[in-house]
């Protein structure tokens, strides 16, 4: 088994299925973790305890923060190209 996602569940019954490869450079979805993410659905469904499963990943804030700080450098290189001409 991939053993790489993780489960938690909050006070109102929604489970938070969280994926980190460590050692990889990225999260894969691969026919392990695919398998791994399957049985954790089957077991999520058949607790009336839980309304709902959460699946999320690490390091997604990071990827975000990283395209942000590059879309505002591409705007501050266009603007000093626009003084430029």
């Amino acid at each position: 088994m991939a053993d790489v996602l993780s489960i938690t569940v909050d006070a109102d019954g929604i489970a938070i299925a969280t994926m980190d490869s460590p050692g990889r450079s990225m999260n894969v979805l691969d026919a392990d973790v695919l398998q791994e993410l399957s049985e954790i659905i089957d077991s999520t469904t058949k607790d009336e305890k839980i309304k709902g499963v959460v699946i999320t990943f690490i390091d997604v804030s990071e990827i975000k923060t990283a395209e942000r700080q590059f879309k505002a450098l591409g705007t501050y290189l266009d603007s000093i190209s626009a003084a430029i001409r």
